[in-house]
């Protein structure tokens, strides 16, 4: 999911609470947006995308990373094997997202 405006090059939903970060084998950064709800993702040449939730819903919801939800992601850490836990504040979870 695109969180920038290929028109004016601005975020369509900023980031808010950016409460930790991790990287992953490949160079890209991974940021809790705990105010939004979401995980994004930043690639190498820093282009930021929502990778998983929904901006400004919260709740709990397992399936495709843009369908989940979570509330008040806080913490995220990347496994060499291509996972990405998510410590979900409010729902008292650790998630775990496969990244592709």
């Amino acid at each position: 999911k695109a969180a920038i405006n290929s028109e004016t090059l601005e975020l369509e939903t900023p980031m808010e609470k950016l409460t930790d970060i991790c990287c992953d084998q490949e160079g890209n950064v991974y940021l809790a947006d705990y105010t939004n709800h979401v995980i994004w993702k930043v690639d190498e040449e820093f282009n930021a995308t929502i990778f998983a939730g929904v901006p400004g819903e919260s709740g709990y919801k397992d399936g495709k990373p843009q369908e989940a939800l979570f509330n008040k992601p806080y913490d995220v850490a990347a496994t060499p094997d291509g996972i990405l836990y998510v410590a979900d504040t409010y729902n008292y979870l650790i998630r775990c997202i496969a990244i592709q």
